[in-house]
Formats: C-alpha cells, structure tokens, sequence
C-alpha cells in the first residue's frame, strides 16, 4: 500500500508563531564505512563486468627463506598464493510519495526537506548494512574471559577492560597486522601527548563512558596534534583509537545476567551485549557510496502516466548498491561487553 504524505501530515501553519529555522536533525555518526578496503563499483558491475558480484585479490606473504644458497645453483623458488575473496553487491533504497496539496500549501520547500531526510536516512542504513557483516568475525575476544556472550557481565574498567585490550592488541601485532594511522608526535603545547601509531575501534557511547575512565585512557582532548581526528573519535589506550557512535552493534541476544548497574537492553530484562570493533589495515572491503552506486530519484508531478491520471503525486527516492566483507579475519577483533548504566 502506499503511504502518501499529504497536507494532513505535513500541515500549513497559518495562524500559529513559526520558527522557519528547523532544528538539526541528531543521526547517528557514519563510520563503518571508514577503515575497509574500497572496491569502487563499474558500471558493469564487479570485477570483469560480472554483474551483481565484488572480487577483492589477496596475495598472501611469502615464508622467510632461510635455507642458504649454494653457490652457482639457482634455487627453486618459491610459488605466489593468491585468494580471491567475493561479494554480492545487493540494492537497498526507500521513497517519500508526496501530494500536489503538500507542494501548493507548505511554507517549508518540501523536495528540498525530504530530499535532505532521505539522504540522511541513506547513508544511517547504509552504515548499518556495513556494520553486520564485520560483526560476525572469528575472533572474539570476551571480557574478563567469560566462556561466551550470555555469561557477560563486567564492564570496560581498569580490573577487566586493560586485559582484555592487550590482548586484543596482542592478537594483532602476532598476525603482524598494519596499523592504520602514523604516530603522532609530541608538540610544544603544555599537556599534549604523543600517540601511537595504531588500529582503530568502533564502539557505542555507553561503552565510551566506561574505557574513559580505566587507567591509561588517553582522551582526545590530550593529543599533541588535534589535525588527525577522526568524527567521534574520543580518545585512545596504547595502540587502538577509539570511535563512538550509535549505529555501534549492540547484540539482541538475551544475556543470562541481570547484575545491576549495568545497562539493560531494550526489549529485555538482561544486561546488554555492545561491540568494541578494532581494525587494522585491510582488515574488511567495501563498496563505497559513489556515483555509480547511489542515486536520487526525483519524479515530478505528472510522471506517472495512467498509475497517476490527476497528477496528484510526486516521489522523492535513493537507491544504493553495496556491500562489505571481511578479507583478512587475522586483522580484525572483536570484543564483547558489557557497559555501565
């Protein structure tokens, strides 16, 4: 069924006092999107022109060669290993039928509004279509090593975060991950620091409020230079800078406890299961919003043929198609907590 917006939904203010200043709009930080791998999509589709499909080529590291040569003998060699990793780009995209009245009667330019609503409402599904694919990766790292999920029940602070962080940068570092940014070095500034070069981490405000307050905790406001800062980034622990935002995965899971002081998930009774997503580099690909994958769709008055014999309807639309895979699960943990009221 179609759902129009009419005059009766969006209504003429006549008589009443009215701000024309609309109020910001609160979304979500957009950032699943920012670390991977980007695989732009041709106009033929994935790689080779095959259609609905992404390819990303791995060429794996070659073993250290330590059998001597022997002199005036060529070696063997040794053989390259190539993977290939693929995708299904899939379309998502939504709509807003309007009616000739809401055009004729509103104070507020209307296309202009819905369009700026549609493309933010784009860009927050899109953040969350990135976001579920990089939840499901093989390491996963509990805090205060519980035995799974369910049995969650501590929190981010110094006794049970600092642990379960250096592992997780230990993890990396043996798989001989690539850190994403360059250290920031120390400046003249009074109370600046350096930072590290290091991986980064997505994860939800509820856990912010938790990891700045363990001991160690580096809050943005101390780095030695402010021109590096990603959009809601926060702060940093030794090698992982953190990134806030609530599009960060929260599990629906149904955790066994119900401790207090920790935040309870929304349809349920029991403590809530968030994510801390750390990155190295080409830790995941993606197919980027472009011009060639998302489109706004514009149709005017008069545009629907018989389906519209009046001209009564106008429609304002996006399509997408992406999508987002883990390459190298080595690159990329993932820990699971809970968080503080």
């Amino acid at each position: 069924m179609l759902v129009t917006t009419t005059s009766t939904i969006v209504s003429a203010e006549i008589a009443a006092v009215y701000n024309r200043v609309l109020l910001e709009r609160a979304i979500p930080f957009l950032v699943h999107d920012k670390f991977g791998k980007l695989a732009p999509l041709g106009l033929k589709g994935g790689r080779g022109g095959a259609g609905k499909s992404m390819t990303w080529r791995i060429v794996n590291s070659l073993s250290a060669a330590t059998i001597p040569l022997v002199e005036g003998v060529p070696r063997a060699g040794s053989q390259l290993s190539v993977a290939d990793i693929t995708a299904t780009v899939k379309q998502y995209g939504d709509y807003v039928p309007i009616s000739d009245m809401v055009s004729m009667t509103e104070i507020d330019p209307i296309l202009v509004e819905t369009a700026d609503l549609l493309a933010e409402q784009a860009g927050n599904t899109l953040d969350v279509v990135y976001r579920e694919p990089l939840n499901v990766g093989t390491i996963a790292l509990m805090n205060a090593a519980v035995a799974n999920r369910a049995a969650l029940v501590n929190v981010m602070d110094t006794t049970n975060g600092v642990p379960v962080l250096n592992k997780a940068i230990r993890t990396l570092n043996l798989a001989n991950a690539h850190r994403i940014t360059e250290t920031i070095s120390a400046g003249p500034n009074v109370g600046t620091k350096p930072v590290r070069a290091s991986f980064f981490a997505i994860t939800h405000p509820y856990v912010q409020a938790d990891l700045e307050g363990m001991t160690g905790f580096q809050h943005v406001s101390e780095y030695a230079s402010q021109s590096d800062i990603q959009e809601g980034e926060f702060g940093a622990f030794k090698d992982i800078r953190f990134i806030s935002s609530t599009n960060s995965k929260m599990f629906d899971d149904t955790l066994t406890n119900t401790t207090a002081g920790i935040y309870k998930h929304p349809v349920t009774t029991a403590n809530a299961a968030f994510s801390i997503l750390i990155f190295a580099k080409d830790a995941y690909g993606v197919v980027p919003l472009g011009p060639k994958t998302i489109t706004n769709i514009i149709n005017p008055l008069g545009s629907g043929g018989s389906g519209d014999p009046l001209h009564q309807l106008q429609t304002s639309g996006w399509k997408a198609a992406i999508t987002c895979k883990i390459l190298r699960e080595a690159m990329m943990v993932r820990i699971e907590t809970c968080a503080s009221i």
